[in-house]
């Protein structure tokens, strides 16, 4: 009896609209369809009861940010229930970056109007990110509308991190895996900034702070690409992957 109970109340938690807690924006808004109306907890499909969004056309984009990074399962959409076409085409996309106002991020899923159904599932199948777009990007996009969004998934545990005082700034080192723009966005989203390493000092510091680190971690981190234009050395490392190092 105890293991149903606690199989029912994960899947319980786990069916909970993340998307209301979030935040939204979009490429551009005509009166009355403003983007937060895709994530107000009404489906209504009739746009003058001011539940649906509208764009512009040009290429238009939605974009949801939620509250943290998350594992998505997935999402449901609702079409308006009159010019549905101009959900043909929509690409849905998920993560962390907000280059190119998150239509960088990666693929979903291609999403089109369902003949007899305004409510239409995709499946994320655990996709991480804070960001959801629904981007059209073909050469002759119409509007976007979207009458309701939901999204279901977990909330990403943030990764192992060590802070110290050091040079008179805090610096943290973050156990993750990314690459150097997402590493500063992830920085300057939670933090402050990647750290510059000024000289010899700035760089014994480092030594010391890797060295005492709890975690596993790449052979090689990320600072700030910045440098001293007198300085013999650059204090800076440009690779393909590495962990975090910001200074706050």
């Amino acid at each position: 009896m105890g293991y149903s109970r606690l199989f029912y109340s994960i899947i319980a938690e786990s069916r909970i609209n993340v998307a209301l807690s979030g935040t939204a924006l979009q490429s551009s808004t005509i009166p009355g369809g403003e983007a937060e109306r895709a994530i107000d907890g009404n489906s209504d499909p009739e746009w003058t009861h001011q539940s649906c969004t509208h764009t512009n056309p040009e290429k238009p984009w939605w974009r949801l940010q939620l509250p943290g990074v998350f594992r998505v399962s997935e999402i449901a959409v609702t079409n308006r229930n009159s010019n549905r076409e101009r959900l043909n085409g929509v690409e849905i996309l998920i993560g962390n970056t907000p280059v190119n106002n998150g239509n960088n991020n990666p693929r979903c899923s291609i999403i089109y109007d369902v003949p007899g159904s305004l409510t239409q599932t995709v499946q994320c199948r655990g996709m991480e990110g804070r960001f959801i777009n629904f981007y059209l990007s073909c050469a002759t996009a119409t509007a976007l509308t979207l009458c309701e969004v939901k999204v279901y998934g977990e909330l990403v545990p943030p990764p192992p991190s060590i802070t110290i005082q050091a040079m008179e700034r805090n610096v943290t080192l973050v156990g993750k895996r990314l690459c150097w723009s997402d590493a500063l966005f992830y920085c300057r989203d939670h933090h402050w900034d990647l750290l510059s390493i000024r000289g010899p000092e700035d760089q014994e510091m480092v030594d010391e702070l890797v060295a005492s680190t709890p975690f596993p971690l790449t052979r090689q981190l990320w600072v700030g690409l910045r440098r001293l234009v007198s300085s013999l050395y650059n204090y800076y490392q440009v690779l393909i992957k590495g962990n975090i190092l910001k200074g706050v």
